[in-house]
């Protein structure tokens, strides 16, 4: 799969720290990459596995925008499938759309546990969960829906147009902070989406401000506490 760190049953993800001035720079690098307009060029995303910046750490939170994206499902906002910069947008303009929050009913260990959509806020899950970090390739829901019952936080993205700006961000907020994950998730309803156990916020407009916040309010609340990567054989 082309990533860096840990490798269990074929995938590979790079290791997720903490805080770093990677994180800051990296961020303050990408609101410049958005505020210029991202390329429609797939092409342009550079070599997989390519991580955030290093630099200073004074930088954090200068120019991120506001606002999220645009509303999901039924009776919610008109849906945007256009990025900041071919919508003519800054992550400044970024729509608000609330979070999604709903109890699972069920945290069943299963062999195939079936999802009604590609963001499941939680539900019956496989016996293994992931190792922490950046996936290149898709990571299986049932295994990470495995993480948000320890309470972790997962990162998923489909820009079928390409969007480096926006995954140089995701890639440093996901080194930053700790029990994350960032996957591809294919059939994805929007470009980008974070989600916790019970709660889940699905966005065409990137502000990562309003990811930081998902993360403090959501972060380590599943039905247990277990910060531990993917057990031997899984």
């Amino acid at each position: 799969m082309g990533v860096h760190g840990l490798q269990r049953d074929g995938l590979e993800p790079r290791f997720s720290g903490r805080f770093s001035s990677a994180y800051l720079v990296a961020v303050a690098v990408a609101w410049t990459l958005l505020s210029t307009g991202c390329s429609d060029d797939p092409g342009s995303m550079g070599p997989a596995g390519s991580g955030p910046v290093s630099g200073d750490a004074s930088t954090i939170g200068e120019g991120v925008g506001e606002g999220v994206g645009e509303g999901v499902g039924e009776g919610g906002p008109e849906q945007s499938t256009e990025g900041p910069a071919n919508g003519g947008q800054d992550a400044g303009t970024c729509p608000h759309v609330p979070v999604e929050s709903a109890e699972p009913t069920s945290a069943a260990h299963v062999n195939d546990p079936v999802y009604d959509d590609a963001a499941p806020l939680g539900g019956d899950h496989g016996n293994c969960w992931a190792d922490y970090g950046i996936y290149e390739e898709p990571l299986e829901p049932a295994r990470w829906v495995h993480n948000l019952e320890h309470g972790a936080v997962v990162v998923l993205h489909a820009c079928e147009e390409g969007c480096p700006a926006e995954l140089e961000a995701l890639r440093a907020f996901v080194d930053a902070h700790e029990r994350t994950i960032l996957t591809p998730a294919p059939g994805l309803a929007t470009r980008f989406a974070i989600v916790a156990w019970g709660h889940r916020l699905l966005v065409d407009c990137l502000d990562i401000r309003q990811f930081e916040t998902f993360y403090s309010d959501h972060f380590n609340q599943g039905r247990e506490d277990v910060a531990s990567g993917a057990p031997q054989g899984c």
